[in-house]
Parts: C-alpha cells; structure tokens; sequence
C-alpha cells in the first residue's frame, strides 16, 4: 500500500513525459491492467502505478467528504452514514467494499487513575445501562458498519481465540438492565439521594460525569445518545463534549484529562498480540491508562510472547478474554466494517482485501501509469498532526508514514498472516535454543535466532543503501526489546547500539524509557542481541530470549528507518516533543513513494520513487525503438534531501532536491519478465548539470521483445555526523560516502520493416513480428499451524524453518499489500479504518 509523487520542478519532466506503456498486445504488458477490481489473487507484487498520491483531508464533515468521492473529487473514502452507503450501493461509478475489519470501536474507556471509573461496579454499571440492541441499530446501521459486539475478540475474526465464557460473564453483569445498574452504582460506593433525585458522592456531591467524544464520528455521536439517555431513566448525569479527534483528543487522553474517553483501535490478525500491547503490560503506554493487572499480564505474556505454538498461545489467550472481560475499565461497543467507496470512471485496479480494506497497491489512471490519485482518507478535524515515526500514534498519521517507509516482510492481500518477502527475500527461525550466544554471554533459554537475508538493490531517498545496519539499527534505537536501562547491564543507563558511518551511537535507555515510542517501544519482545556478519552487510542474525511464533510477525512489521538521519537525535527528544523529524524534513524513508508537500490544512502529496526495488519498469515506458537502430536517452539524476520537501509551500531546508553533477555507472538491460541478469551494460554519459545521457543500440538486441533499462549510478557526498548526540566527545564530523541513484525503465525493440512490390500492383505490404513474454509465478511456501485447541504442549525441540524465495521476477505474481504485521494498533477516529 502505498503510492504517490507531485512534480513542480523540472527533475520530474522527464518522468512525466514518458509514454504509455499499455501500447500493444505484442510485448510485454501489465496484467489484468484494465479491470476496475481485482480479485485479491490477481494482485501484483510491484507497486506504485501511480505517479502522485494526493492524501486528502480539508473536508468539514463525512458528508462533504462523501460528496466529493460521488463527484470524482476523490477516488477513495470511507463511508460513515448509512445514507451514504445506501446511496453507494446503487452508484454504479462507485465500487463499495463493506467487510469486518481488524479493529473495534467506538470503545468508552474509563479513566482508571480517577475515582469512580476505576471501581469495577461502576464499570459494570455503565455497561448495563447500554442497550446493544440500540447500538446494532443505530451505531452500526443495523450490520452496515459492523456489528455490536461487547467482547475484546470478535468470535468470528478470532474463532480459536475467543473463549465462550466471556459471553456468560457478559449477560450476568454487563447486558443492559436498569435494575441491575443501579444496584452497581451503589456498590461501587456512589449514594442515591432521594430528595434531589440523582446520585451523589459519598460526601453529598452531585456526579455530573464528563466524557469526551471525537468530532466528526458519527457512530461516537450515536452510542454517546444512547448512553446519556438511558443514564437519565436512572438519574445518573453523563455530559458528553465534542472535540476535533487531532490534537484535542489525543492530547486529553495523553494527559489523563478525561473521565470517560471514546475512540477506536485499528488492531491486526494477531489477537494476543494487539491484547498484549493495549490491555496487557504496555497498557499504561499505548492505551496511556493506569490500569494494571498481574493475572491478565501473566496470561497474555504466556500467550504473545512464551507460546511457541499456535494452540498453546490459542488456549492462554482465551483464559485472559475472560479476565479482559472482567476487569478491563473499557466498554468495547462493537467490531467495525470497514465501509469504502472507490471512483470507478477513469481508475481500474482496486484490490478488496481481507480485513484491511482496499488496497491502492496497484490502482491507477485509465491506461497510464503517471496520473494522480487522490485519497479522501479523513476529514479536517482527525487530520494527521505529526510524521514522526517515532511519536506518530493514529491511524491516519501511519497511513502517510506507510508510503515513506518500507518493512522486512509484506502479507498478501488475502491472509494477513500469511508472511511473504519484501526487503528480506528470504529467512530462517531456529527455535528451542538453550545456549550462550556465540561471542557473548548471553544465555539462551529456550530462546531463537531469526535470521534475515535482504534484497541487495533496495535504497533510502536520499541515496544511501538499505543494509542489514539499518534493521539492526531501527531495532535498538526505538528499544524494541523494551529495555529502560543498558539490557547488558542494569546499573548503567547508556548502552552501545553499533558504529555507523564511523560514528558509535551510544543511546540513553532511561532517558529513552521517560518518553518511549507509542508504537515501537517493546514492540519485540523478547530481543536480546543481533549480529552482521562482517563479510555480509545484506544479513541480520536477531536473537530472542524467547521461542515465540509470533517473534518473525511483529519483526516482518517494523518500519525501517534510515541510520544517518536518526543517529543525531537523540530518540528522547522525538518522543518529549522538543524535536520532529517531520518538521525538519528527515522524514526520509526506502519505500514506493516520498513526502513532497504537507499542507497541514489540505493534505499530503507523495510523489513516486522511481528507483524504488519493487517498481514495476513496464510503470515507466520510455520508447518503441526499431531494431538496428540505437536510441539517445536523457535523464536527470537528483538528490531527495527532505521529506517533507514542503510544508504549507515553505522548504523545509534551503535546498530539499538537489542536483548531482558528478554521477558515474551504467545502464544495465535485460528482457523484461526475467530475473535481472544484464545482457548489456552501457556506460551513462555526463551531459552537463544534473542532465546525463544513455545511447542504446539495438543490433544485439531481440525484436518484438520488452527491455528493462536499469540505471544504476553512484556519487559521493559527505555526510554530517553529530558526535554530540548519542556518541561519545563532541563536535561535528563530515564523511565522504558513496550514495546511488537508480531508476528502472522499459523499452520495445520493434521488427525492422519490410517492403515487397510486385509488377501487377503498386501496394506496400507491411509485416510486422511480434512475440510474447510469459509471465511466471514466485511460489513462497508457509507454515501453517494446526487450528485447534488444548492444553499446553510441551516445549519443543529446537527446529529450523527455512523460508527461500526464487530471485524477483518483474511482472510476476507473488508478494502483495504491504500489511504491517508487526502490532500497529493505533488510535483511530471511528469509522475511518483503511
């Protein structure tokens, strides 16, 4: 998923001038380009189609919002009315994709640090005054937006997950009764008074309890009705106050100033792994509550991170729902569908997915790969209000963030849990290890080494490579062990995280630990030590003092974020506020797309990466040359220094895009569809400026065949490096480093033309050759778990996955949508999932 580019300066003129590549049914072509919707098998493992992506949020309301999709204002919207979705289902320029989603919401969460929301019979008190009937009808458009579900895991998304008795708990204590409410209310040591006819205080201090709403929610709005109208039958006063969702609401629940607070959780496929990180240990961070408790804690640490096998992690996650159930301070009102409405005229390619929504992976302008798309994905009030990758905590913040930044491991479009290659092109897990780490003293109980293997040819914006340094480097400096102090040594609070471009980074894990990262803190559990190989830099090996099978789903996830920007921040300051990437332009990331400009009142505008790994070359057609002819190809090469490159129209640095003048490399080519050995290599030539030329001659060439050409060029630049920040002594440093600029083009050689005369006529007949390409298909083989349930099975004996793929095979079939795996449970205003 991801996808975008806006071109205002003339670096880009080229690119956009390139012609069509859906030109003849004779080369090579992209599959099933022309269908509106593609079947989740039919995607494609290249991405993005598109050369800008607009992320669109100046709407006032849903309703202007969804006007704008019906006028083609916008191509993708989610639906929040049931009018509108009604009014979806009968348009036939609207594709309407309405299905269960991985995330619940609207929730009430109680306040635990305040009295009475931390008192469990009041809990339960508010719980029974919700009629869910209600809730179905009018919160949830009677099943067009999901269903009223009051459980922590929806039975049908987590069948072998959920636990049975949590419903019996529910109709005894939380399905709606009146009566039984207010005998809870008294419990929970709250006094009726008569004569006033309302509840009071033990002191004889009326309760007016206040609960705080996001604007622009209309299911909030709805549940928020019912709730403080069916208080009322009972006397009890809840006022409710609308607020913009960002940064109003964020900020209240960030501070605690809030009694009763409602939002949403956009959740993944791995139910113990989402319990863990919002209900479980780390609920005092994500879900920023006081709420702890040991028996839930225990229950979901065996499950998420002891549990090395499917059924022993099934069995302790159904014990904890119960006690979720139970004890959480939260009322979860319902399972949210994802309702969406794609633009159909002039847009084909659209991918429904298995409980993410659509996918824009490879969605485009009719017969083009260089338009725009514009992306309605919220309204003003919920818009994102930092790209910090470290800070960043809705899901609207994370959806821009997914077009910048790339992850090790994708999941395809129709099984979110089924892991596929992406920057890693193969893997292996040996588990059950009990030994010391080779080189260490660290002791392994039962604990695994995964090791990943990536692509050689994936690169950051700004030129620097994607190396196994930048993984192990991501890792430690969002302390994803979750680790307050050196995890080598308790007593000390600095701990070393590796040398990078000569420079050691010494991190402050307690001053880390005062600020952690919403997302990324403790997001691998378990992590004790990773190692590259000296003579290897595409390898990782990541040690795990635990045999978890779910340690290589939360690896596959993380965003990968370059080592020369963050190791002169120190990550305290990013996660206190006194510094953002964003606002500097280092929001440089390795994926499909770059930040160019973010109005913080309109939107966000991405432009595509041409040098991105995973681009499709049939994306950038450059020309039909004629066999025997040589072809003159010039280009500009550049440099992205800033990301965002603008914000609100300002440069975010003096000079965001820089020329290269001093490039040297080849233009590599190799007949589209086959894995990428060159069967020419030309040298590029510097024509002046940034401006360079390539000369292609096509005598040795094949006619009727489809060319890939590769430019792969190097240059030097110096890098700064901050020995003030996160290193030892002071100063700055600058070194000179090799960066690389690629791009992947595509190219026709056509038959030469032939004449034949005759003495009875004068007609030219023309012939032409064509050929085929054949398209093959990368086969990756997965493990799939037994589905049942039982007791706990004894530890395993150590194994070993091997997990290959055959080399990437342009216009193959094989990795999909980019599915964060790892646990991306982020804030969301309701109804706004994607």
């Amino acid at each position: 998923m991801k996808r975008e580019i806006f071109l205002l300066i003339s670096i880009f003129l080229a690119t956009l001038i390139l012609i069509s590549p859906i030109v003849s049914n004779s080369f090579a072509v992209i599959n099933n380009f022309n269908n509106p919707v593609l079947a989740p098998t039919q995607y494609r493992a290249l991405t993005p189609y598109v050369a800008v992506l607009n992320e669109m949020w100046s709407f006032t309301s849903p309703t202007a919002l969804f006007q704008a999709l019906i006028a083609g204002q916008v191509q993708l919207a989610g639906l929040d009315e049931q009018a509108q979705i009604l009014q979806a289902q009968r348009d036939p320029n609207i594709y309407l994709y309405d299905q269960p989603v991985y995330g619940f919401g609207p929730i009430i969460q109680f306040n635990f640090a305040k009295y009475p929301m931390n008192n469990t019979y009041f809990r339960w008190a508010i719980f029974s005054i919700i009629n869910f009937q209600l809730v179905q009808q009018q919160v949830f458009a009677n099943g067009l937006l999901g269903q009223a579900i009051p459980y922590f895991l929806n039975p049908s998304l987590y069948p072998g997950f959920f636990n049975p008795n949590a419903t019996i708990l529910y109709q005894t204590h939380e399905s709606f009764n009146l009566t039984r409410a207010m005998i809870y209310l008294q419990k929970a040591g709250l006094v009726y008074n008569t004569k006033l006819n309302t509840w009071t205080y033990p002191n004889g201090t009326p309760i007016v309890i206040s609960w705080i709403i996001p604007a622009n929610a209309p299911e909030a709005l709805s549940l928020a009705q019912i709730v403080t109208q069916a208080a009322k039958q009972i006397n009890l006063t809840i006022q409710y106050q609308v607020v913009p969702f960002s940064p109003t609401l964020i900020q209240d629940l960030v501070t605690g100033n809030y009694e009763l607070i409602t939002f949403g959780w956009s959740v993944n496929a791995i139910a113990p792994g989402f319990l863990y990180f919002i209900d479980g240990p780390l609920a005092p961070v994500t879900s920023v509550n006081s709420f702890v408790n040991y028996t839930i804690n225990q229950l979901l640490t065996k499950a998420y991170i002891e549990a090395t096998t499917l059924n022993e992690s099934q069995y302790y996650t159904q014990q904890a729902v119960y006690y979720l159930q139970a004890a959480v301070p939260e009322i979860i009102a319902g399972w949210g569908n994802t309702v969406q409405g794609a633009y159909l005229p002039g847009y084909a390619n659209y991918i429904p997915t298995v409980g993410g929504g659509v996918s824009l992976m490879n969605v485009h302008t009719a017969n083009s790969t260089h338009g725009t798309f514009n992306w309605g994905i919220t309204v003003l009030t919920a818009a994102p209000s930092t790209y910090d990758v470290y800070s960043a905590q809705t899901l609207y913040e994370f959806d821009g963030l997914g077009e910048v930044y790339d992850t090790p491991l994708s999941s395809p479009p129709y099984n979110a849990l089924q892991l596929l290659p992406w920057v890693v092109q193969n893997w292996t897990i040996q588990t059950g290890l009990n030994e010391t780490i080779p080189g260490t003293n660290i002791r392994l109980v039962n604990g695994q080494v995964i090791t990943l293997y990536l692509v050689h040819n994936d690169t950051f914006h700004n030129g620097l490579p994607l190396t196994a340094q930048a993984i192990n480097f991501t890792m430690w400096y969002f302390d994803m062990g979750g680790y307050s102090s050196n995890p080598f040594n308790a007593s000390k609070d600095t701990v070393y995280i590796g040398n990078y471009y000569g420079k050691p980074v010494i991190l402050n894990y307690t001053a880390e630990a005062m600020a952690p990262s919403f997302e990324w803190f403790d997001a691998l559990p378990g992590l004790v030590y990773s190692y590259i190989p000296p003579d290897n830099p595409y390898e990782i090996q990541i040690y795990f003092n635990t045999s978890s099978l779910w340690s290589i789903y939360e690896l596959s996830g993380i965003y990968i974020v370059p080592p020369s920007i963050f190791e002169n921040i120190p990550p305290q300051w990013l996660g206190l506020g006194t510094y953002s990437v964003s606002s500097n332009g280092q929001v440089i990331g390795s994926g499909p797309y770059y930040m160019y400009n973010w109005n913080k009142s309109t939107g966000a505008t991405f432009y595509r990466y041409n040098g991105y790994f995973r681009v499709d070359p049939l994306a950038n057609f450059i020309a039909n040359i004629t066999a025997g002819t040589t072809y003159t190809y010039t280009f500009n090469i550049t440099q992205v220094l800033a990301e965002p490159t603008y914000i609100n129209g300002k440069p975010t640095v003096p000079n965001p895009i820089v020329s290269i003048p001093n490039a040297t490399g080849v233009a590599e080519i190799w007949i589209y569809g086959q894995s990428p050995r060159p069967i020419m290599s030309i040298p590029i030539s510097h024509v002046s400026g940034n401006t360079y030329k390539v000369t292609i001659n096509t005598v040795s060439l094949t006619p009727g065949q489809t060319y890939v050409l590769f430019i792969n060029a190097t240059y030097i630049e110096p890098l700064m490096l901050n020995y003030s920040a996160n290193s030892v002594g002071g100063g700055i440093k600058y070194v000179d480093v090799p960066h690389f600029y690629t791009a992947y083009y595509t190219f026709n050689v056509l038959p030469t033309t032939t004449v034949s005369t005759t003495t009875t006529t004068s007609t030219t007949t023309t012939t032409t050759t064509t050929s085929t390409t054949t398209t093959t298909t990368s086969i990756v083989t997965t493990v799939t778990p037994v589905s049942s349930v039982s007791a706990p099975p004894a530890p395993p004996s150590v194994s070993v996955i091997t997990i290959s793929t055959s080399p990437v095979v342009y216009g193959s079939l094989g990795v999909g949508i980019i599915l964060v795996i790892a646990a991306i449970v982020v804030a969301v205003l309701l109804g706004r999932r994607s």
